[in-house]
């Protein structure tokens, strides 16, 4: 599995038989990741709507797969009439549980972490309150982090590792994990995109 920035938003991520784009830019029904099979939108707002094609952006909540990638979307809080939340996608790809969670404002309720799961690697952006961060992230319990920089991101990613007890790493193009072997169970580890 290999895992790299979208050009404007986003993340690619891709194994041998499909590849997801996770919260690309989309403009006017265009989407910023023509190399994907599929994508999946957090904020809900889009419907399904194609790009280049067959290809399909999913923004509901819902089980979905496409290629062998397995995408679990759930709401971060409570449906309404008026509102439909942002999600969070459980990614299940290679034989490595991912979890993708948007900008969070307040804390994941019990039963929703509880459907989190254990997770391999859980990613995140540079958004949101870092006092909701830091108790979520230690109730996950992720093997693995991965912290986006976004364009208008106000979370200082080190200050949150730093209250985690862990360090930043040093940010690479692209992140390539073969097995689940490579994600360590002794000590969480922290990836970075440049």
């Amino acid at each position: 599995m290999e895992i790299s920035k979208l050009k404007s938003q986003g993340l690619l991520i891709a194994d041998k038989t499909g590849s997801i784009a996770l919260d690309p830019a989309v403009n006017d029904n265009n989407v910023s990741a023509d190399s994907a099979d599929f994508a999946a939108v957090s904020t809900g707002a889009l419907e399904f709507e194609t790009f280049s094609g067959e290809k399909r952006i999913f923004s509901h909540p819902g089980e979905f797969e496409v290629n062998g990638i397995a995408v679990h979307a759930f709401p971060v809080d409570e449906v309404t009439a008026k509102a439909v939340p942002p999600l969070l996608f459980v990614i299940y790809i290679d034989q490595i549980k991912l979890c993708y969670l948007p900008a969070l404002n307040k804390e994941l309720h019990s039963d929703l972490i509880e459907k989190i799961g254990d997770v391999d690697l859980l990613i995140f952006p540079n958004s949101g309150e870092e006092k909701v961060w830091q108790p979520t992230i230690e109730e996950i319990e992720p093997k693995s982090l991965l912290p986006l920089e976004v364009e208008d991101g106000n979370l200082s990613i080190d200050s949150l590792l730093s209250k985690i007890g862990l360090t930043s790493t040093e940010a690479k193009d692209k992140i390539s994990i073969k097995t689940k072997a490579d994600l360590r169970s002794d000590q969480m580890t922290v990836y970075r995109l440049s």
